[in-house]
């Protein structure tokens, strides 16, 4: 969990320098492909409706790598930070009724370092007596 910002960040930044050189790549295909078509003798019209064709394939793909990332993220984000943070505010309210003294469970994380929400836990843990 430390330093998750940076990791959010460097994920986004080296998944936008793939989609980008990839683009780039697809669309110099298309380029180099239209050039070939047009020295070989074949028809304006016909050339620029490939390269139409192919440029609408590049959009369409590149939105949905976008998607399956952006689902993934959140999907990483929300396991990692949110239902965390969720487990501990349900347990900050029950605390705050006197319903309950004890602290929801958050798994450890299984690297070495403590994450701030098993800092943030285990605070609240010796407020309460645990």
């Amino acid at each position: 969990m430390k330093n998750l910002q940076a990791k959010i960040l460097f994920i986004f930044g080296i998944i936008g320098i793939v989609i980008i050189f990839g683009m780039g790549g697809f669309f110099h295909y298309i380029i180099d492909n239209a050039n070939q078509m047009l020295l070989a003798g074949s028809n304006v019209e016909t050339v620029y409706q490939t390269q139409l064709l192919q440029e609408k394939i590049l959009i369409l793909g590149a939105i949905l790598v976008f998607c399956c990332i952006i689902i993934l993220l959140w999907v990483y984000i929300y396991n990692t930070i949110i239902a965390p943070m969720n487990r501990l505010v349900k347990s900050a309210e029950a605390m705050s009724n006197n319903s309950s003294k004890e602290l929801a469970r958050i798994p450890k994380s299984k690297k070495k370092h403590n994450t701030e929400f098993d800092k943030l836990a285990n605070v609240i843990g010796k407020m309460t007596g645990e």
